[in-house]
């Protein structure tokens, strides 16, 4: 028993390893480009990946889906989701980033680092920042044009770090608003 056992486990640890790899490296892509499917660089559709590149906001295209990450220190006011007056170019580039793609189903997933609040209150305090904030993006998307039937907007709170907590550049990453899709070429 123990000897059929031991195969068993090893091939799913190797299967979870493998999974995780391809999970950390699809997140690292560069933006790749076909023939057959919308470019992410395309500035005859009033976008400038350049410019939303150079705010450090990261578009990440795996097949047909789409991950733009914006940092949430670009596009807020410090610990709100009051729009900073300068996410305007941000967000202006996102929206028609968006617009590009014919897609029917846009998440706004917004997410804090563990700061916001204290003590118990700390999850509560980041899932409520986290869902204002994710609703501001989906309204600024609505009035680009967006339909809003098309856009789900939730908060995470401080679940799923990308980076440690513990340095202010994890907290930066951790602060960030993922807007996701798949589109139909």
């Amino acid at each position: 028993m123990k000897k059929t056992i031991t195969p068993i486990l090893s091939t799913a640890l190797l299967a979870v390893t493998t999974l995780s790899l391809c999970a950390c490296s699809s997140t690292t892509k560069p933006v790749t480009h076909s023939s057959n499917t919308p470019s992410v660089v395309n500035n005859q559709h009033g976008y400038s990946s350049g410019y939303l590149s150079a705010n450090d906001v990261h578009v990440v295209r795996i097949g047909e889906s789409v991950q733009i990450i914006i940092p949430s220190d670009r596009v807020f006011n410090t610990s709100s989701a009051n729009l900073a007056s300068s996410s305007k170019g941000i967000l202006y580039n996102t929206a028609q980033l968006v617009k590009h793609y014919n897609t029917n189903r846009i998440e706004v997933a917004a997410y804090t680092d563990s700061t916001v609040g204290n003590g118990i209150s700390q999850d509560r305090a980041g899932v409520a920042l986290t869902n204002a904030q994710a609703q501001a993006i989906s309204s600024y998307l609505w009035s680009q044009g967006i339909d809003t039937r098309y856009i789900y907007s939730v908060g995470h709170g401080s679940a799923n770090p990308v980076a440690s907590n513990s340095t202010p550049r994890g907290q930066y990453d951790n602060r960030r608003v993922v807007i996701s899709f798949q589109y139909h070429a």
